[in-house]
């Protein structure tokens, strides 16, 4: 077993060095085509928000197509769900044969079930892993704000846009009709968890959320501790799940463009539209009509990542922040920390190569400076050395076992509880490079 966890670790490693942007979907092409053959030669429409389930696979969607497209782990792209006809149509049978009316938003939980924003038929549904049946989970149909602690099948609802998943199986809806979050709990019960029903407006920080004014309501993500980040307008606010207050973590409430290397709280955003986390718990914004993804690190310090702010396709297999990018939108990352996003009005999605692992990780070193990982293979500790600033740790099935941030130069890790095998460890030091390891554990 140890000669052939070695050999794992020494023929797969390769030193690279990146931040490039590269496509991985889309010919540019507004129309839908290419199914069953490479992502990058399809025709894609206007496409929004991407997510990977636990496999590695990449699902996203085509709104006024009404589907949701899959690109499978050798990257091969599909329809997943919907035919292409808006309607109400499919519950209890394949997902493929299903209509919706202009799907929006993602959800995956850790069994691999999918979840969809139908806004058009004000219900969220569910595409099931092993058969691959779709049924509606939160909804009656009927556009309305009714039904606290009931079934939420049962409930009204009137435009579930956002959704997202926390790590304790709550699901979260985000409103656009009547400005307000919902929960599901992992029972199938429905209840309001921010927002004034009905009442557009930014007010209520520092108070609880249930009080709260969400406007123009756009996006909803959870951390790994499971606090709630939403957008609503130029500001992005967050519920800290231990008291139920509500803050906000970044925009100044200008519209516009500045604040870069200063105070999130401090930055002008233009139409935020998109939120994602990666291992270290930083935030990543897709700044829509800035044409640009920001980063607010731990210590909440805005720059930008992507984009240079030129609004047109340029920069593949160059530096991601020299890019042009058109209208960004979903963000998400695969378990190696690339950052993906939806480069909306270019028709493509495409990928900042912060490393090249694969399902097996490669060595990676863009950090500023040197991070040391030992014993290597280990039985029951590792000891890292550095500035780190982050450390996680993900098996070879995409899963993240560990993570955690630090301000520290020494970090000891117990894996004693961990099977043998091979590990993903990614250390992110103070200047946000990352180093990329294959531990074995013994």
């Amino acid at each position: 077993m140890k000669q052939v966890l070695l050999f794992l670790l020494v023929f797969c490693s390769v030193n690279v060095r990146g931040q490039n942007i590269v496509t991985i979907a889309g010919n540019g092409i507004n129309m839908h085509n290419g199914d069953n053959g490479p992502a990058t030669n399809a025709s894609i429409t206007a496409n929004a928000f991407g997510i990977f389930d636990k496999f590695g696979n990449y699902y996203f969607v085509e709104g006024p197509g009404n589907r949701i497209r899959k690109i499978s782990t050798d990257k091969q792209i599909s329809t997943f769900a919907g035919t292409g006809v808006s309607g109400f149509f499919g519950d209890g049978g394949l997902a493929t044969a299903a209509q919706f009316r202009n799907p929006k938003q993602l959800a995956c939980d850790t069994f691999g079930n999918l979840y969809i924003t139908d806004p058009g038929n004000s219900r969220v549904r569910k595409v099931d892993f092993v058969t691959n049946m779709i049924t509606t989970i939160a909804g009656n149909g009927t556009s309305g704000y009714a039904g606290e602690n009931v079934p939420a099948t049962n409930a009204q609802i009137g435009a579930p846009y956002s959704l997202c998943n926390d790590t304790y199986g709550n699901l979260y809806i985000g409103d656009q009709t009547f400005n307000t979050i919902r929960k599901i709990s992992s029972t199938g019960i429905i209840t309001t968890i921010a927002g004034t029903p009905g009442v557009i407006g930014y007010g209520g920080d520092g108070g609880a959320a249930t009080a709260a004014e969400l406007g123009s309501l756009e996006e909803i993500r959870s951390d790994k501790l499971g606090n709630l980040y939403i957008i609503t307008g130029d500001i992005v606010r967050k519920i800290t799940v231990a008291t139920g207050l509500i803050s906000t973590v970044a925009g100044n409430r200008t519209t516009g463009f500045g604040g870069d290397n200063g105070p999130a709280t401090n930055a002008a955003l233009n139409a935020p539209i998109a939120l994602g986390f990666d291992d270290f718990n930083a935030l990543y914004i897709a700044d829509t009509k800035n044409n640009r993804i920001r980063k607010v690190d731990t210590f909440g310090i805005i720059t930008t990542v992507v984009g240079n702010g030129t609004a047109d396709f340029y920069g593949d297999y160059g530096p991601a922040t020299s890019a042009h990018i058109y209208w960004p939108e979903g963000i998400a990352f695969d378990s190696c920390g690339n950052l993906y996003f939806n480069d909306l009005s270019n028709f493509r999605i495409r990928k900042v190569e912060y490393s090249h692992c694969g399902t097996l990780g490669l060595q990676v070193d863009n950090a500023s400076s040197t991070i040391n990982i030992n014993p290597n293979p280990c039985s029951s500790q590792i000891t890292i050395t550095g500035d780190i600033s982050g450390i996680s740790i993900g098996n070879v099935t995409s899963q993240i076992l560990y993570s955690q941030t630090y301000t520290t130069t020494k970090a000891e890790i117990d894996m004693s509880g961990y099977p043998a095998g091979v590990y993903i460890v990614r250390v992110r030091d103070k200047d946000g490079g990352q180093t990329v390891r294959k531990v074995v554990k013994e």
